[in-house]
């Protein structure tokens, strides 16, 4: 008995030591700075919008904070994307100096016609053996550089970070916190992997991935029970194997590169290589996935349900948003990922129609740390309850896809800012900050899938609608007003600098633009029978996020059947050695240069000519239904990024960007690499407002501040500098420039 306790209090002192170790080491002396500096984000917070309702009296606490200081745009970066942006804000630089140029990126070893989820978010997979876990799961943050946030913590000033995006995994600061936002996944390993099931008979019984990553499946009825479940990621033991085949395959590639001219052996590895890749794409199509059980029993009313998820039950009313169910997936007998969510019963009679929201890291037990310390979750959790922990928090995807109607959206984001307040101010309290920084995102969200109705020239633009909903994205402005009050109501203004921040601003997106069927369809001069993209055979292939996500590499190909061998095989539907550009992303274009892409075609000579050639056609596009300019400015990547990230050999390096004019976006298959019939189609989609690939001329951020700044403009890349020059605290030299500002005592 004495020696099987011997073991764990071992394993308790060493970690003890452990900590204590850790503790000391990310400890420096603290020091107090002049002014204290609180930055409050609010993502997508448009300044035309903030002027309208400033004017209307609706924010008042803005209206006070203006008075105080300062009230003007924040010029953005270009591209205006969230985690582009907001890393510009960490390191006070554009995309050059980080490397964050997109949502997306793109795949860095062959081939490099893949995108990629992972532009700012890496990770290295769990690994198992016999079942039992010996390496655990690791994110790594792919943002370079250095955050201002570094050089304050390091300088002794306590610092806390608030779901900041593009900060996960946590940073672990000294004397600080960090509680990461976006980026954090929900825990099938996406944004918003929601789930729609029904006992509809017309309705297919096998679940069916949408284009924007919700999942649709059948409830089984029986007796007076309705059964389904809830499909999760890929296990990470399937995952283990598919890695493992995939090195065999690439191991087998390089050999056959080494081999050099035609040969005996190289024909035997040719061969090898064949049968593999033939296992392993029929692996990868049957991936094993977690699954979790979901039962419905209809009250005989049929006005709610007894809702069952995983082993937690609730009564649960329709049309309204449960409460918090703790669940969990399964992994091996040892261990399990846990999880919370929640259902909106739509219907329970005489048809079951649930919607159940994105499976949440649980913060009570996150499988992957997603603050450091790592307990700030729990203690926080206590405090004000369970709480959305996924960087994209708002059901925009259910929204979009007519999986949640607008009262149950608009219900649930405004809920999520509330209590992201609660955990704001609590987050505040904790310490006393010398400088604290947190970014909220409703705004952003509100703002993509309701634009719609505060525009009557969108085409989904629903008078009805507008009439009952057309106020949401102005009660989001209020909320971030209330917000800002109650902040300025806990911090000294004598002895504290208060910015409040956006990292763009918003358009209408009334027509998406398919970049590689304009590609397909033109080449230099206009000449449509030698167009920049050569195209082998016609498609239809339609892309989604469970793509994207479920680490699919068969991009610009399609499926040809081959009557000699009766089997069915992926094949190029391009012809890359007569293909100079191709699109992925949001606005990226990219040259298929030699040395650089998987099969590229344009020789480092003819880079510049190719680049202006497409720079010249795209500009000349107009709308063939207006007669108005489509894109305001494509922009070369050369000109402008700067830094050691800035390399045109780095597949994630964008040769050309495209700035779309006021109303017109890059159309969503053709940031997959889909081909459309339509180079310009109407966008009848309820996600109707953005700012990616929108030119930053166009999408501005605000800026208010409690001192008055006497600089002429101010950009995001400003504020690093600005900020640590409140704090005292030294920094190199960047892009940015530390804004003017006035003294408290009112002099400059």
């Amino acid at each position: 008995m004495r020696r099987c306790l011997q073991v764990p209090l071992a394993l308790a002192i060493l970690l003890g030591v452990g900590w204590t170790v850790y503790t000391l080491a990310t400890r420096v002396p603290v020091r107090i700075p002049p002014r204290k500096v609180v930055v409050l984000g609010f993502d997508g917070a448009d300044p035309r919008l903030c002027r309208e309702y400033l004017e209307k009296g609706l924010l008042p606490n803005l209206a006070a904070l203006m008075k105080e200081g300062t009230f003007m745009d924040l010029e953005t970066v270009n591209p205006s994307q969230s985690p582009v942006s907001w890393s510009s804000f960490a390191v006070g630089a554009d995309p050059g100096a980080h490397g964050i140029f997109d949502f997306l990126t793109r795949n860095p070893i062959a081939p490099t016609y893949a995108p990629s989820p992972e532009s700012f978010v890496g990770q290295v997979e769990a690994r198992f053996f016999a079942g039992i876990p010996i390496r655990r799961p690791k994110v790594i943050n792919k943002r370079g550089g250095r955050a201002f946030w570094e050089y304050a913590a390091e300088d002794g000033i306590k610092t806390a970070l608030f779901l900041v995006p593009v900060t996960f995994a946590p940073p672990c600061l000294p004397n600080g916190l960090a509680f990461s936002g976006l980026g954090v996944p929900d825990l099938c390993g996406t944004q918003a992997k929601y789930f729609f099931l029904t006992s509809s008979p017309s309705r297919s019984k096998r679940t069916v991935d949408t284009e924007f990553g919700g999942l649709l499946g059948a409830l089984a009825r029986v007796g007076s029970l309705y059964r389904g479940q809830l499909i999760g990621p890929p296990s990470p033991l399937w995952k283990q194997e598919k890695s493992a085949r995939a090195s065999k395959l690439e191991t087998l590639r390089r050999k056959i590169e080494r081999a050099g001219a035609a040969s005996e052996s190289k024909r035997k590895l040719e061969d090898e290589f064949q049968a593999l890749q033939t296992e392993y794409d029929a692996f990868r199509k049957t991936p094993e996935r977690l699954t979790m059980p979901i039962e419905i029993e209809p009250n005989p009313d049929g006005r709610g349900a007894k809702v069952r998820v995983d082993n937690e039950l609730q009564e649960v009313r329709v049309g309204k948003w449960s409460d918090w169910f703790r669940v969990r997936f399964k992994v091996t007998r040892f261990i399990s990922a846990h999880g919370i969510c929640k259902v909106l019963l739509q219907s329970a009679s005489p048809i079951v129609d649930i919607y159940v929201s994105p499976i949440e890291i649980s913060p009570e037990k996150p499988v992957i740390p997603i603050c450091c310390p790592s307990h700030f979750s729990a203690r926080l959790a206590k405090k004000v309850g369970l709480f959305k922990t996924r960087g994209w928090e708002s059901d925009t995807a259910g929204l979009k896809e007519g999986a949640i109607d607008e009262k149950a959206f608009v219900e649930d984001t405004l809920a999520t800012m509330d209590q992201q307040c609660e955990m704001l101010l609590e987050t505040l309290a904790h310490d006393d900050w010398g400088l604290f920084v947190a970014v909220l995102s409703e705004t952003d969200r509100m703002s993509h899938a309701m634009w719609r109705l505060i525009d009557p020239q969108h085409p989904l633009y629903d008078p009805v609608l507008a009439a009952e909903y057309g106020d949401s994205i102005q009660k989001s402005y209020q909320k971030m007003d209330e917000i800002v009050g109650k902040v300025r109501g806990r911090i000294d203004p004598d002895k504290s600098d208060l910015y409040v921040i956006s990292d763009h601003g918003f358009r209408s997106f009334r027509k998406g633009v398919n970049l590689n069927t304009w590609l397909s369809r033109n080449g230099p001069g206009g000449d449509s029978t030698r167009p920049f993209m050569q195209l082998r055979v016609p498609t239809d292939r339609k892309y989604n996020l469970e793509d994207l996500f479920g680490g699919k590499t068969d991009y610009f190909m399609t499926e040809v059947f081959d009557p000699v061998s009766g089997a069915t095989r992926s094949e190029w539907y391009v012809n890359w050695k007569e293909t100079e550009a191709f699109s992925l992303g949001l606005g990226s274009i990219f040259i298929n240069l030699k040395g650089r892409e998987t099969h590229g075609s344009v020789q480092r000579s003819d880079y510049d000519a190719v680049c202006e050639e497409i720079v010249r056609g795209l500009e000349a596009l107009v709308d063939p239904d207006t007669g108005e300019k489509v894109i305001h400015k494509v922009y070369r990547g050369t000109e402008i990024f700067h830094g050691p990230y800035a390399r045109v050999e780095s597949t994630a390096f964008p040769d050309l960007m495209v700035g779309f004019a006021e109303g017109y976006r890059v159309g969503w298959q053709s940031t997959l690499g889909g081909i459309e019939d339509q180079v310009i189609s109407l966008n009848r989609e309820k996600w109707s407002g953005d700012h990616c690939g929108i030119d930053p001329s166009l999408t501005g951020g605000i800026f208010f501040s409690n001192r008055k700044v006497s600089s002429d403009s101010a950009g995001v890349i400003d504020l690093a500098p600005t900020i640590l020059s409140a704090l005292g605290v030294k920094y190199p030299t960047m892009q940015g420039q530390a804004l003017s500002l006035d003294s408290p005592g009112g002099g400059l």
